[in-house]
């Protein structure tokens, strides 16, 4: 098991000052937790504008004054912590349960989801519950024999979600490029709460065969088990109060631990997508 890269600052202004190892850290490790300062929100927001400025995120330094209602980056300001539904018995999930399933970030985007920060405003559940787990997709893409990672380049997925304005269906490559590191990507959905699972519509350009919709699915398969089942590989965030952790959502697939009561784990989240991104979906194979 890994943990986060942790970097250590004593205010917020200690935060401003080593932002040069913040986003080399997200550049090169996807995943690091921020300690040692309760991050207001108001300085949560300039931390991402700071960090926005330099990686040509659509949340940046100005963003207060964009209020096009939806479009706004400033709407992707939203409480998380998933322990928010008061009718909910959340006594039957355990800490090693999953809350959440294994899933990429809203792939169904065109304009991808880059990265998400998240502050962990309250955490009263017992240490070790309600963690979070990552796994990096560059990483599982390099754990493919190179002709497995051929086959996949090629192969088109389709399926259906729930998501804000509709279900899809949705048509997204399995393989895409990170737009900082240019390392292949593994962006295949995986979440149990798809209504259609991912399943292989084109290879290669053309409809697939009987041999390749087998293969998808053996190493779609091999995927999920990887996700579930491989320690060695897996990232864990043990969450504490005023952790601020800092993710690169175009590349680490993640789940959510049980554990946690009502109201026990609550978060400020922040999603940033690349600059002037839109709402554009991939509703249509001549959208790749």
């Amino acid at each position: 098991m890994l943990t986060p890269y942790s970097v250590n600052v004593t205010s917020f202004g200690d935060a401003l000052n080593s932002l040069d190892i913040i986003i080399d850290a997200f550049k090169s490790k996807g995943l690091l937790v921020i300690k040692g300062h309760r991050f207001s929100q108001d300085e949560q927001i300039a931390l991402t504008e700071a960090m926005g400025d330099v990686l040509d995120w659509n949340f940046h330094t100005g963003t207060a004054d964009i209020t096009d209602d939806a479009s706004s980056p400033r709407s992707a300001i939203y409480p998380g912590g998933h322990s928010d539904q008061e009718n909910r018995d959340y006594s039957t999930q355990g800490k090693d349960d999953y809350v959440l399933d294994w899933h990429i970030e809203q792939v169904f985007y065109v304009d991808p989801i880059l990265a998400g920060v998240w502050n962990m405003t309250l955490f009263t559940a017992d240490r070790g519950n309600g963690n979070t787990r990552f796994v990096d997709s560059t990483v599982l893409y390099s754990m493919l024999s190179t002709d497995d990672q051929e086959f996949l380049d090629q192969a088109v997925v389709k399926w259906e979600k729930p998501m804000g304005s509709g279900t899809g269906p949705f048509y997204t490559k399995v393989v895409d490029i990170h737009p900082v590191t240019s390392d292949k990507t593994l962006r295949v959905e995986t979440d149990h709460g798809c209504y259609v699972m991912p399943h292989l519509v084109q290879w290669a350009g053309s409809e697939p065969t009987a041999e390749q919709v087998s293969r998808y699915d053996k190493l779609w398969e091999w995927l999920k088990s990887q996700l579930n089942t491989n320690e060695d590989i897996r990232h864990v965030q043990e969450w504490q109060e005023a952790d601020l952790l800092v993710v690169d959502l175009f590349r680490m697939y993640h789940s959510v631990m049980g554990g946690f009561k009502f109201g026990e784990r609550q978060f400020t989240g922040i999603g940033v997508r690349p600059r002037n991104a839109t709402s554009e979906l991939y509703l249509e194979l001549g959208a790749l």
